[in-house]
């Protein structure tokens, strides 16, 4: 009877096991099939979502390379801070900003080009610049040196100095902008100082768009190259672009006036010693030391005309994505 009741005891309690092998079996089972079907579901997303990125970044291409091809056709528009905003494109959008690079003084700009499409933003970038971009001409005075008034000059238009800026004297009629600029810049008075000072590029002789300015000049007849030092004691007349290899001095007698009309380029220092006037209208630019002794004369700051209508080649300096 005992060994009946025993049986009973053992078969209840493997059909017990069992129900809870079952239920085991089961519980793994609807957790592996949740998982999985998390996976799947996650999965899914990941790779629509990298769909998304991949036509995201098409478009954000897409934007910089039509705001390449305006920029080339019509590179004044290089001021327009946001070129296109949230222009529509293959189901998605981009928006397009133009900025200058911060501290550069070749006219390079950054162009920075945002694709969005479904959940994803995408953004590509090119540093643009015009190899053409005449630099040096934004300049009424550009020295690679110091730069020393010893008088009251009178000057309307841009001074830069990569070397020291002197006056002793009174400043007549110069203008505010872009106003001076010298590593000691500070000690002149406002408003006329410039606090923005910065070494700039001088253009060598060498230099490929200084090349390209003087081959339009004299494809224009309008360029005349003089080796060698240069002095000059009486009244003169300079037009066009004037290129002086060597240092050029000035001592133009009381009451005589030496003009200047475009630009006078000289390797070396440039000095004037003498008491003539100097009217000047363009730019001068000196490899070396300006020293002006005396009245310097009115330097009249406008544009340089070398003849020819100025090129624009723009190419990318750089690229990001």
């Amino acid at each position: 009877m005992n060994n009946h009741r025993s049986r009973q005891t053992i078969l209840c309690s493997r059909r017990g096991s069992a129900l809870v092998s079952v239920m085991g079996v089961v519980l793994i089972t609807m957790l592996a099939v949740g998982s999985l079907a998390a996976f799947v579901a996650s999965g899914v997303y990941r790779v629509r979502f990298l769909t998304d990125t991949i036509r995201a970044k098409a478009i954000a291409e897409a934007g910089a390379n039509r705001a390449y091809s305006e920029l080339r056709s019509n590179w004044d528009r290089r001021s327009t801070s946001t070129l296109y905003p949230n222009t529509q494109f293959g189901g998605g959008t981009y928006t397009v900003k133009l900025d200058p690079v911060v501290g550069d003084t070749g006219g390079r700009i950054q162009l920075t080009s945002i694709g969005t499409f479904g959940r994803a933003t995408h953004r590509v970038g090119a540093t643009l610049r015009d190899t053409y971009y005449y630099w040096f001409l934004d300049y009424a005075l550009f020295s690679n040196g110091d730069t020393d008034f010893n008088g009251a000059p009178d000057i309307v238009g841009g001074v830069q100095a990569n070397g020291d800026f002197n006056v002793q004297g009174v400043w007549t009629g110069i203008s505010t902008n872009p106003g001076v600029s010298g590593q000691n810049f500070a000690t002149f008075p406002e408003p006329y100082n410039n606090k923005g000072w910065a070494s700039v590029p001088f253009p060598a002789l060498d230099d490929p768009v200084f090349q390209k300015f003087m081959e339009d000049a004299e494809a224009a007849g309008t360029l005349t190259i003089i080796d060698g030092n240069l002095t000059i004691k009486a009244a003169t007349n300079f037009t066009g672009i004037t290129i002086i290899k060597g240092d050029l001095t000035l001592q133009v007698p009381k009451s005589q006036t030496a003009t200047v009309d475009g630009m006078l380029y000289v390797t070396g220092a440039v000095r004037q010693n003498g008491q003539g006037d100097l009217q000047f209208t363009g730019t001068l630019l000196a490899g070396g030391d300006i020293v002006f002794n005396g009245a310097a004369g009115v330097f009249d700051y406008q544009w340089v005309d070398n003849g020819a209508e100025t090129p624009v080649n723009i190419v990318v300096d750089g690229w990001w994505n």
